[in-house]
């Protein structure tokens, strides 16, 4: 008789063991897989992916039923052989055995394996759901009615630092090159960028007056080299009144400008990436004024703009070359126009300039000598010289950028 107990302990134990190792295996697996799974997988897995509220309180009270077995045949046991006043001790062992073999082991085991383990554990986990429906019928009715009453917010799929950490973890494993690595961290980082991190500032933006000569429209397009310019009314960017396609303007046999114009939008300086991103996209344009609290103009943001933020690198159009900022290369380095973004310069001449520091070359430099300085002034950093070679309107407009003397 003592044995038959015993062995009913153990196989208890066992199912308790597999209960609980197959309700942490069906819930570590992966998210996305499983929500795939649930809304278009076939088998039994995905049958306990789309009834997750029946799956759980079948686990939990098979389980309960399970433990309160293996401490009701303890104790009936130890009753019997040894007396009641052992019956507290047999229980504190009996816990410590349940926690131990039928909790923490099995759950330890379906978090590390829970690809390989949920597809085994969920055949047999399904009969006993269908098993144990009519059972729990009202458990199930209770929570459903809970569920309702009480307001949740679904959690996301996935979160914003789950998804850097997926892309991190990918890097690492070599699973993706580092350009996939920098294209997926631009998307993650694009939604929330406000528009004052990479618009053209307003001293850099070119425009044209809608009453500008016909041959001044074309060889100003020529000289500039922009695929888009905006149209002014008057003689400042404050009146901006549309924007035109530079290539249209030079098919055009007498390119003027007031029947080449396509409509801008405008857009507050706090407004982020992705928004406007959504607009311009949504409404077929191609260029955006960015204004500030006073409703004056204060930069420029394109769709060629927005793309380069979306991929990470320069986004080629119809007039960007290989490094546009390269004013001219010089047998000691280079002479860069100040208004280059650091993170451009960094890719492109395999430097390590502090990204968070500025985002532009002049903005680099204004926050390391911390006043405005003149042509001629020299700052050693990270083992490179930069010579503020021109200063045009209290702003750094051209650099050299060369390897500091060893």
């Amino acid at each position: 008789m003592v044995t038959v107990y015993i062995l009913a302990i153990v196989l208890l134990i066992l199912c308790s063991a597999f209960f609980s190792g197959g309700e942490t295996a069906v819930f570590a697996y992966d998210r996305i897989e499983a929500r795939d799974l649930a809304h278009r997988g076939k088998g039994p897995l995905a049958h306990i992916y789309r009834n997750l509220h029946i799956f759980l309180p079948t686990v939990i009270c098979l389980n309960l039923v399970v433990n309160m077995g293996i401490n009701v045949l303890a104790a009936a046991l130890t009753d019997e052989h040894l007396g009641s006043a052992y019956l507290p001790l047999v229980g504190a062992a009996v816990t410590v055995v349940i926690i131990a073999f039928a909790e923490l082991m099995p759950k330890t085991v379906a978090v590390r394996h829970a690809r390989a383990m949920a597809p085994v554990v969920a055949l047999p986990l399904v009969a006993l759901m269908t098993a144990a429906r009519p059972l729990i019928a009202v458990l199930v009715w209770g929570c459903k009615a809970v569920q309702r009453r009480v307001p949740f917010k679904p959690m996301p799929l996935i979160t914003a630092d789950e998804m850097r950490f997926a892309v991190d973890e990918a890097l690492e494993r070599k699973a993706i090159s580092e350009n996939e690595g920098l294209v997926l961290r631009s998307i993650m980082s694009f939604r929330q960028r406000p528009l004052r991190e990479f618009m053209t500032p307003r001293p850099d933006i070119v425009f044209l007056p809608v009453q500008t000569p016909p041959d001044q429209v074309r060889h100003l397009a020529r000289m500039w080299r922009f695929a888009r310019l905006p149209v002014t009314r008057g003689k400042d960017v404050d009146s901006v009144i549309g924007c035109v396609h530079v290539k249209e303007l030079l098919l055009m046999p007498e390119p003027a400008l007031a029947p080449a114009l396509k409509p801008v939008y405008f857009a507050p300086e706090c407004m982020t990436a992705g928004n406007l991103f959504q607009i311009m996209r949504g409404r077929g344009l191609s260029l955006a004024i960015v204004v500030d609290e006073y409703g004056q103009a204060a930069g420029l943001v394109s769709m060629h703009d927005l793309l380069e933020e979306l991929m990470g690198s320069e986004y080629p159009d119809e007039f960007t070359p290989e490094a546009p900022w390269v004013i001219r290369k010089v047998p000691s380095g280079w002479v860069i126009n100040a208004a280059a973004p650091v993170a451009a310069i960094n890719r492109h001449l395999d430097l390590a300039l502090p990204e968070d520091r500025g985002r532009t070359l002049a903005g680099f430099l204004f926050q390391l000598l911390g006043h405005l300085p003149e042509r001629g002034e020299t700052l050693r950093w990270g083992g490179w010289e930069f010579d503020v070679q021109v200063v045009r309107r209290k702003r750094i407009a051209v650099v050299g950028l060369r390897k500091e003397a060893p």
